[in-house]
């Protein structure tokens, strides 16, 4: 009993002092790392520093040059070009980083609910920045409720507005919104856009949005020794790698697909590259999770090369197979024919079964395999997927991600 005791006196003690450690170092540098509220070391953290604007009023800046603060970031004003809209003390923090060479960027709160007002947001922000050298991005505060009643095709028309307008003046671009709105508002395609740094405001002791940025606002109730009030702290990660996007005519799917929780972070991203066997069934998976078509029973794996749930669940239910009765080339590039053969089980399962009277000829249809010729002809009953403009259905070539995410979105609109 006494053991227990003393046992559970030591536990105590150890959270205590994580606590304890957790408040007296929040949002500091330790030993070359920068910690939470919570004593947790804030992986991938570059640098620390603060967003400001007329609320501040006239800082010190010299004292922040004096701190720990790396950074600035300073709002420039808000809503369209009208001067009594500039931000009260821009020109001064401006001046003043400049003077004490404090890296910094800026921001414009916005209200725009069409491209008109987006344009006059930009033509705002270029108008004061002309005459400064800005180290960090221009970012577009995407938050105001007047915003996110919108459409996400008319926030994501708004945002590439404002954004290529910004870009084509040679400056770096970045969207600026809370947790709640990335996540139920500005998750159109475009942001998703590389070239957009995203800062993300969320005030805990880790930042959970499962997207990619580079700039994280912690809390609004940061100190600056010698300063009063309060400020807004923010960690910057560096900029996220730029990849391939999808093309036009592929946008429109993609976008439906997100919105009905089709498609998972891990592919929103390189669009044209072919798509493996894994990663379509990946896809597939995801769809029948949707769908709730996901059986509980779970059997031995037969493949000696992946032990991928999404693989042993879609071989369960009878999708797919392996390219052997112990081997399925998880890592291979799926083929046309391949894929029909997968959405083709697939949709039958979810008791969509395509009626084989007439099997329709493509100018290729030589070339499709005889196990695929059924599975190809149910594709184009459903018009999940076709030829191309030649009518021909190249069986045999692979097929890329955003190919892969239409035909996902289009069984689905079957279902």
């Amino acid at each position: 009993m006494i053991k227990r005791i003393t046992y559970l006196f030591i536990v105590f003690s150890l959270i205590i002092s994580l606590v304890a450690f957790g408040e007296d170092n929040a949002w500091k540098k330790v030993n070359g790392n920068f910690i939470s509220s919570d004593g947790s070391i804030i992986k991938g953290a570059l640098k620390k520093g603060i967003d400001v604007s007329e609320w501040q009023k006239k800082i010190d800046w010299k004292i922040v040059k004096e701190s720990d603060i790396e950074f600035a970031i300073l709002r420039c004003g808000y809503g369209q070009d009208i001067e009594e809209q500039d931000d009260k003390y821009f020109t001064y923090n401006a001046d003043m980083c400049t003077e004490l060479d404090i890296p910094f960027g800026v921001y414009i709160y916005s209200y725009a609910t069409t491209v008109e007002a987006a344009k006059s947001e930009a033509k705002h922000v270029l108008r004061l920045v002309k005459d400064y050298d800005l180290t960090y991005p221009i970012y577009y505060d995407m938050e105001d409720k007047m915003q996110t009643v919108l459409d996400a095709k008319l926030l994501g028309d708004i945002a590439e507005t404002f954004c290529d307008i910004i870009m084509d003046e040679g400056y770096e671009v970045g969207i600026y919104s809370n947790l709640n709105t990335f996540k139920t508002a500005l998750w159109d395609i475009r942001f998703s856009n590389p070239k957009w740094q995203k800062w993300v405001a969320h005030y805990a002791a880790k930042c959970e949005y499962k997207g990619d940025y580079s700039m994280w606002q912690c809390t609004d109730k940061g100190k600056i020794d010698g300063l009063n009030g309060d400020f807004d702290i923010n960690f910057f990660y560096g900029k996220v790698d730029e990849g391939e996007q999808a093309s036009s005519w592929a946008i429109p799917y993609v976008n439906k697909a997100i919105a009905n929780g089709l498609l998972p972070k891990e592919f929103r991203n390189n669009y044209q590259e072919k798509i493996s066997r894994l990663e379509f069934c990946k896809l597939a998976y995801n769809l029948l999770d949707v769908k709730d078509k996901i059986g509980k029973k779970t059997i031995k794996n037969p493949f000696k090369d992946t032990d991928s749930k999404e693989i042993i669940a879609l071989y369960q239910l009878g999708i797919i197979n392996g390219k052997s009765s112990t081997e399925f080339y998880p890592d291979d590039k799926i083929t046309r024919e391949e894929l029909s053969k997968v959405l083709s089980n697939l949709l039958s399962i979810c008791d969509r079964k395509a009626h084989q009277d007439i099997i329709y000829k493509y100018n290729d249809s030589e070339k499709i395999s005889d196990w695929a010729i059924e599975p190809v002809n149910t594709m184009y009953i459903f018009d999940v997927m076709r030829g191309d403009n030649n009518n021909k259905f190249c069986p045999k070539d692979n097929t890329t991600k955003e190919e892969a995410i239409i035909t996902i979105y289009n069984a689905f609109a079957v279902i």
